[in-house]
């Protein structure tokens, strides 16, 4: 699944409220996967039940200024503290990787891989969003609706008020245009009585 959202307003609180859900999102797979972990701990190699095998969670958020530098980093708080300054940030990305093995029916090792990708680029005009699944349709299908409906929820980009900006230039300009001839008018009233 791969979607533009444009023509929307995406202030700093919906990008870091869509890595919000993100990191919740990686938490809930890590926490899935130490149990799994926990739960293989002290069993023999042959007798261990793994739900979610080789389980693997990443995210990645890479922030591009517009002095050309480029920086990659996985800490949520250090995506955080570099989001002080807008006026100097030129692109943000944000990707989200998940994957494992589980059984496939009538098997009893784990053989089918699972893999979910989620990738985010937020750009001055634009998000580019991209989902990429193999054999996690259905959940995939439901992140990439909740990072959407986070996207979408927010005011769009030409609204009322930028469409018809242009009215309200020209009505500005003829008013002071009036109030200017006006002027001119009095000045020019009072020059010809003297």
């Amino acid at each position: 699944m791969n979607n533009k959202v444009i023509n929307k307003q995406i202030p700093l609180e919906t990008i870091v409220k869509v890595a919000n859900y993100l990191e919740k999102y990686k938490e809930e797979y890590d926490r899935k996967f130490e149990l799994e972990q926990n739960k293989n701990k002290n069993v023999p190699y042959g007798e261990k039940q793994w739900e979610y095998e080789n389980g693997n969670t990443t995210i990645n958020y890479t922030i591009e200024f517009k002095n050309g530098k480029n920086i990659k980093e996985s800490d949520y708080n250090w995506f955080a503290q570099n989001l002080n300054q807008p006026s100097i940030i030129k692109s943000i990305a944000i990707d989200l990787y998940v994957s494992f093995y589980t059984k496939g029916p009538n098997n009893t090792i784990n053989d089918i891989y699972n893999k979910i990708n989620v990738s985010l680029y937020f750009r001055e005009f634009d998000v580019t969003i991209d989902v990429d699944t193999t054999n996690q349709e259905n959940e995939a299908h439901n992140l990439y609706s909740e990072v959407m409906n986070i996207l979408e929820d927010n005011e769009d980009r030409y609204n009322k008020t930028m469409k018809h900006r242009k009215i309200r230039t020209q009505c500005f300009t003829i008013s002071v245009g009036i109030i200017l001839s006006y002027i001119l008018y009095a000045i020019i009233k009072l020059n010809i009585s003297k």
